[in-house]
């Protein structure tokens, strides 16, 4: 399924709730590089432990709920496993940033 900037869908919605899924961010970003991250938030949209941002520099939050398995200049490759968050976490938010 594709997404598109902004677009929220929960997961029960796509089948997902239950077992590990990849994420994959493909973006057109030309000649641009984009790093992708992965925030774990929390009830009030707050980073609820650091350990559950991943992105370049920290690939894996605690458990493995949240990996990353690949990047490049314009995307990212995630492997999730919502039975392994705690309850402190919310919501998973993929966010891209210009390099």
């Amino acid at each position: 399924m594709d997404f598109t900037r902004g677009q929220r869908l929960k997961l029960e919605a796509l089948g997902l709730s239950d077992g590990a899924f990849s994420v994959t961010v493909d973006l057109n970003a030309g000649p641009l590089t984009v790093d992708v991250a992965c925030f774990g938030l929390d009830g009030v949209r707050k980073l609820s432990d650091e350990r559950y941002m991943v992105f370049f520099n920290q690939k894996a939050s605690p458990e493995n709920a949240v990996v990353l398995t690949a990047s490049s200049d314009s995307g990212a490759q995630f492997q999730l496993d919502p039975s392994k968050l705690p309850a402190s976490v919310d919501k998973l938010v993929f966010t891209a940033s210009i390099d």
